[in-house]
């Protein structure tokens, strides 16, 4: 997050630019699910619900929820929660999905809600509550989670279907309407979902000049080529 956040190079862009930024890496990693989904990957579909849920713990990624576009965010939340119950949906079908499987991470993953998250005050639905009551069904272990889903009327989706969380179609229309407005994307208007364009490494060193306070590029060319190189940046 601290490419996307232009108070650790001492700039100004606009208020929230770092809110954003981190809904265009959590937008990145429902584009990443799509295609894992789609492909009946289930490992890689793991692994980015798994990347989810400890960008939203504990890397920064609940940032997003102080955008002040609240009901791109709750559409949001709404699409990480359909995520996972379709990853379930994946891993069910592949018989993987059980505490004693190779899916050793799936009870902390799968225990991440976002409508759980003090930071995100949005109507769930029955989400959670579907979430919940699939773990209860497989035997999965959800630490500190209590399973309240048995208080609720629910009615699952037919497992064997070829989509019965419906990703696809929701997934689709939120492709659509959750494109962050003009001022979020330096002005510009934005084609699609995620990207990097509020990746402060991506910007040309004139761009940056632009909106540093002192007006000089705070990331020098061999930096630069060090981050696209894959090579770690270290702020003191």
């Amino acid at each position: 997050m601290n490419l996307r956040s232009p108070e650790a190079f001492a700039m100004y862009t606009f208020n929230d630019h770092m809110a954003y930024g981190a809904l265009e890496v959590v937008q990145n990693m429902l584009l990443d699910f799509d295609e894992a989904y789609k492909a009946q990957q289930w490992r890689e579909a793991l692994a980015v619900v798994e990347g989810m849920a400890l960008f939203m713990l504990v890397g920064e990624g609940h940032t997003m929820c102080v955008a002040d576009d609240g009901e791109m965010i709750e559409k949001t939340a709404a699409q990480i929660t359909r995520m996972v119950l379709a990853a379930l949906a994946v891993l069910d079908g592949k018989a993987q999905l059980a505490d004693d499987t190779d899916t050793k991470n799936l009870g902390s993953a799968g225990g991440y809600s976002p409508f759980e998250s003090k930071d995100v005050q949005v109507p769930s639905g029955q989400l959670g509550f579907y979430l919940q009551s699939y773990a209860c069904r497989c035997g999965i272990t959800v630490p500190g989670v209590e399973d309240i889903s048995k208080d609720v009327d629910l009615t699952m989706p037919k497992m064997n279907a070829k989509d019965p969380w419906a990703w696809a179609r929701t997934f689709s229309n939120y492709r659509l309407m959750c494109v962050p407005p003009v001022y979020a994307f330096r002005g510009t208007h934005r084609r699609a979902i995620g990207g990097d364009g509020l990746d402060i490494s991506t910007w040309s060193n004139a761009e940056r000049r632009h909106y540093a306070f002192d007006k000089k590029d705070p990331l020098p060319k061999d930096t630069v080529k060090n981050l696209k190189e894959g090579l770690v940046l270290t702020l003191a």
